[in-house]
């Protein structure tokens, strides 16, 4: 079943298809909500297909303003994992 189901989402994403580590974005139309994306996509990646999510944010504590990225396998959830310090987030500053 599940090679039917991975039949199915490669040909309904094949035509986003790219060379490998290229892709696109565009201002999302259907944001109707700050929750919903400011900008989506697609992105290829081994040959797979990817679908991108960007936000546009600003960070509270400088002010800039940045965009928070999530990629995913299409028509399958962002699994979250639990946010964990560490001396890496100093690097990239806190947002």
């Amino acid at each position: 079943m599940s090679d039917l189901i991975n039949k199915i989402r490669a040909s309904k994403y094949e035509k986003y298809k790219g060379n490998n580590g290229t892709g696109w974005v565009r201002f999302n139309p259907y944001k109707t909500e700050e929750k919903h994306p400011s900008l989506t996509g697609f992105l290829t990646l081994n040959n797979e297909v990817m679908q991108l999510s960007m936000w546009l944010k600003t960070s509270a504590k400088t002010g800039e303003e940045y965009f928070g990225v999530t990629v995913k396998y299409p028509d399958k959830p962002v699994v979250s994992q639990p946010k964990q310090k560490d001396d890496d987030d100093e690097t990239f500053g806190n947002f």
